[in-house]
């Protein structure tokens, strides 16, 4: 080969490979944003994962209102009340039967109550 056709030969080569190594590059950049697409969707799509975090949200959001709520309770019951209370535990606790029939009356009170309040409306 001559000198002329040797330089056509190399430049021809060397572009071919800046060619194909452009062409790799991109490839590699479009696997890279094709595999971050695909972890995007799989979490999106694992539902039970979603649900678990979001139950953990909420699990920690009612337990600190609940905690506010038991202190503010606290805070504003009357000491005879408090008392009362624990005294009707340790009863109940001591003796269910009689508490849950106690209970268990209440509620059926409460319920022909609202019943009969339900009745007079309509």
């Amino acid at each position: 080969m001559s000198r002329t056709s040797d330089d056509e030969d190399r430049t021809g080569r060397a572009g071919h490979d800046d060619d194909t190594q452009g062409a790799q590059e991109r490839v590699e950049q479009a696997r890279e944003r094709l595999g971050e697409t695909v972890e995007q969707l799989a979490a999106k799509a694992d539902v039970k994962a979603r649900t678990q975090v979001k139950a953990a949200e909420v699990k920690g959001r009612v337990s600190a209102s609940a905690s506010h709520a038991a202190h503010q309770v606290q805070e504003h019951t009357p000491e005879q009340a408090r008392q009362a209370a624990v005294q009707v535990v340790g009863a109940g606790r001591r003796h269910p039967r009689p508490l849950a029939a106690v209970v268990g009356a209440v509620v059926a009170f409460a319920v022909v109550a609202l019943a009969r309040r339900h009745a007079r409306k309509r």
